[in-house]
C-alpha cells in the first residue's frame, strides 16, 4: 500500500513538473526588458498615429494599452467628427484614416463612421506598419538615469525600454509615474505669455452655454 502510494505521488510530480517549468519559464521571458527605438504608452488615437508616424522613419516602435482596445475615444463612441467645416485642413496619417473610413461607407471620405469601424481602420494601420500593440500593460514603475527616462515597468511584469517615450494616454500616466511636473487644470495666462488663454467667441455659440452654470452647485445653476 505504502509503495503504491508513493507511486502514486511520484508520477503525480512527473506530471506535474512540466508545467510548473513552463509558468516559471513564461514568467522570466515576461519579467525580460524589451528594447525598442520608441515606445508610444496608450494606444489612443493620437497614440496609434505616433506610433505609425515612428516606424514610417524606420525606428522599432512598442504601442503599449492598458486595456484591450485601441483608438480611445475615436473607437469608443465619439463616431462624429467635430471638424466644423475645416475638412480641407486635415491632411497626413489623419486624413488617411478619414480616407478609410469613406471607402468602408462607399463614399470619397466619411467624418461620421461606426465605432468598430474606426478600430478595424487603426488596428490595421498598425498592421501594415508592422507594429506590435501590448495589450493589458499598464504601468506601474520608471527606471531613470538622473533626468533621462530609461525603462518602465508594468503591473504584470513586462519592462519597456527606448531612447524616446511618448505617453499618449489621456491622463499622462507614463508622465505621472516618470516624476514629471504637471499642472492640474489650466495655467494662468502670465505662465507662457499666452495673452489670448481661456479666450471665449464674442457671441454665443454652441461651445457656450446658454444659461449660468456653478461648478459647486450639483444641479448646475
Amino acid at each position: 500500500m505504502i509503495r503504491r502510494l508513493v507511486q502514486t505521488q511520484n508520477h503525480a510530480v512527473r506530471a506535474v513538473l512540466p508545467l510548473l517549468m513552463a509558468i516559471v519559464f513564461a514568467r522570466v521571458c515576461i519579467a525580460e526588458t524589451q528594447s525598442f527605438d520608441v515606445v508610444v504608452y496608450g494606444a489612443t488615437a493620437s497614440g496609434v498615429m505616433a506610433a505609425i508616424g515612428a516606424a514610417q522613419e524606420g525606428m522599432r516602435v512598442a504601442l503599449i494599452e492598458p486595456r484591450r482596445h485601441v483608438g480611445g475615444m475615436l473607437s469608443g463612441g465619439l463616431s462624429n467628427s467635430d471638424v466644423d467645416n475645416q475638412e480641407q485642413l486635415i491632411g497626413g496619417l489623419a486624413r488617411s484614416f478619414f480616407v478609410s473610413a469613406g471607402q468602408r461607407y462607399h463614399r470619397p471620405i466619411a467624418w461620421a463612421f461606426e465605432p468598430h469601424v474606426a478600430e478595424e481602420i487603426l488596428t490595421g494601420m498598425l498592421s501594415d506598419a508592422n507594429i506590435k500593440t501590448y495589450f493589458d500593460c499598464r504601468i506601474s514603475g520608471a527606471v531613470k538615469n538622473g533626468s533621462r527616462l530609461m525603462s518602465i515597468e508594468m503591473s504584470n511584469g513586462r519592462r519597456f525600454s527606448a531612447s524616446v517615450f511618448i505617453d499618449s494616454s489621456y491622463e499622462g500616466d507614463l508622465m505621472k509615474v516618470a516624476g514629471i511636473s504637471y499642472a492640474v487644470g489650466r495655467e494662468g495666462r502670465e505662465r507662457y505669455g499666452e495673452y489670448l488663454a481661456g479666450r471665449q467667441d464674442i457671441l454665443p455659440g454652441r461651445h457656450q452655454f446658454s444659461f449660468p452654470v456653478q461648478r459647486n452647485r450639483p444641479a448646475g445653476g
